[in-house]
């Protein structure tokens, strides 16, 4: 997914006044690839989210986000005698996310005027693990009637395990505000994601 965030800096207890805290809100879009979805960026769909960091060192953090998405993809039901095969077959499931991640800046990141070696933009790197929540069911996409089978999944709302990888840049504009822009890709750890398979 690729998403844009701003984040707000707040201070903690410290001897000197480091803003080592950050709390922000994320915007973007979300994309699904696997069984259903064969294709990178097919049928991009908003997220959401919000996120918090603990900056260690101007090159290390460590940051936790949460997000609201959907998954969409197409797929055909088989018909059987008693329903047929909707003229819709696209479907479309929620998900809620939350995962930690350690970010590593490239540059020595944040606003320091007398120290050159400090800069207010720098790419990053992210690497972590999170977990995800799905409905149980997957449901149609401007469905003609109720009468068409949704997309079963499992049968209780079981966490799904995922190693978020992300890339992106940071743009400190002034003491207490940034905005960054990531793509991150989650990698799942088992399937059925989507509904089936």
């Amino acid at each position: 997914m690729l998403w844009w965030s701003c984040t707000c800096s707040t201070m903690v207890f410290a001897s000197t006044p480091e803003y080592t805290c950050e709390i922000g809100a994320q915007i973007g879009l979300g994309y699904y690839v696997g069984d259903a979805t064969k294709m990178i960026f097919a049928n991009p769909q908003e997220v959401f989210g919000a996120q918090f960091r603990y900056k260690f060192d101007p090159r290390w953090a460590m940051q936790v986000q949460t997000q609201h998405q959907r998954i969409v993809y197409d797929y055909a039901p088989p018909a059987t005698e008693e329903v047929i095969s909707p003229a819709s077959t696209t479907y479309q499931n929620p998900m809620w996310n939350i995962d930690v991640t350690a970010e590593y800046n490239f540059f020595r990141y944040g606003l320091h005027p007398y120290d050159s070696r400090i800069k207010p933009i720098t790419p990053f790197i992210s690497l972590g693990v999170g977990i995800a929540v799905c409905n149980k069911e997957a449901t149609l996409v401007n469905p003609e009637n109720n009468k068409y089978p949704l997309v079963a999944l499992s049968s209780f709302r079981k966490p799904l395990v995922y190693i978020p990888i992300g890339i992106g840049m940071k743009w400190r504009f002034a003491e207490r505000w940034q905005l960054q822009a990531c793509w991150q890709h989650q990698i799942f750890l088992m399937d059925n994601v989507e509904g089936y398979g």
